[in-house]
């Protein structure tokens, strides 16, 4: 399947080519494919029943606000993180995820889950930005201490660190980030260059909430 997307606002036409698997799932593509490798038989399994439960209207699609309902260590999305999760993992930009999707965005919060936690070493609940940078550094994403020393001071309002659900918020800021710098870089060169036009559009996609 090929499918041609404009992002809205950006100039860039995106083409994803989905492959599928000999077992009927889609070879998922993107930065975020190995979180989908990841996922064993009976995991999947577990994921479709709890999918199923949510997608009301069975149309394999579901919304934002059906994701926010999901608790991670006991600990909802909310509207606010799943709104980000859904434009990271939303590939043709309907603004639903599919299963397989949704799997793919499950397991990655599985992993930023366990990252938060290890890092965790005192048990406190929170974590400095040292802690977030090595978290984060376990969970997939490359970046400098300097880079997540600024990042955490926009999610840290107290300066005592980050709980739980604002590392997920944080996370998913990160994710998002990473989708929109990997649908501009088209040439996949690790570089992408913006005009001053697509830098507006895409600072205001990042920075207003999704719902």
């Amino acid at each position: 399947k090929i499918l041609t997307n404009m992002y809205p606002g950006y100039g860039h036409t995106q083409t994803t080519v989905t492959h599928t698997t000999t077992h009927g799932a889609p070879q998922i593509s993107g930065w975020y494919a190995m979180y989908f490798s990841q996922i064993g038989g009976p995991q999947l399994a577990n994921m479709q029943a709890w999918f199923s439960s949510v997608d009301r209207d069975r149309n394999g699609h579901i919304t934002m606000y059906e994701l926010a309902n999901i608790q991670f260590s006991g600990v909802p999305l909310g509207l606010e993180v799943a709104g980000k999760l859904v434009k990271v993992f939303d590939k043709d930009h309907s603004g639903t995820i599919d299963f397989y999707e949704y799997a793919t965005l499950h397991q990655f919060m599985n992993v930023m889950q366990n990252a938060f936690f290890s890092a965790d070493r005192d048990r406190s609940g929170f974590l400095d930005y040292i802690e977030i940078h090595g978290a984060l550094v376990a969970a997939g994403f490359q970046l400098s201490l300097p880079t997540v020393q600024a990042v955490v001071q926009k999610f840290d309002a107290y300066g005592r660190g980050i709980g739980f659900h604002q590392f997920l918020l944080l996370t998913a800021h990160l994710a998002h980030c990473r989708s929109i710098f990997e649908w501009n870089d088209m040439g996949r060169s690790g570089m992408i260059h913006l005009d001053y036009n697509s830098l507006c559009h895409i600072g205001t996609d990042l920075l207003i909430k999704h719902f």
